[in-house]
């Protein structure tokens, strides 16, 4: 119910899922989107992909990594 509320608010392309703790629930994804498009708006609910992260923990890292960078040189990021 919280993805088709994030959906049905913000109209997102793609809907990331990941980080430590949701790595291993891929597998529950389709599910997932099924039940969120029950309760999201119809119209948002058929354009969003919900897909898996890449990055899986490596998140948080890369985002600090990324603002500390910007920072340093904030034209050049």
């Amino acid at each position: 119910m919280a993805a088709a509320n994030l959906v049905s608010l913000f109209n997102p392309e793609k809907l990331i899922f990941g980080g430590g703790v949701f790595g291993p629930a891929g597998k529950f994804l389709p599910r997932i989107y099924n039940v969120a498009r029950k309760w999201g708006q119809p119209i948002a609910m058929k354009e969003v992909e919900f897909c898996v992260s890449q990055i899986d923990g490596e998140a948080a890292l890369l985002g600090a990594a990324y603002l500390a960078m910007r920072a340093v040189n904030p034209l050049n990021v």
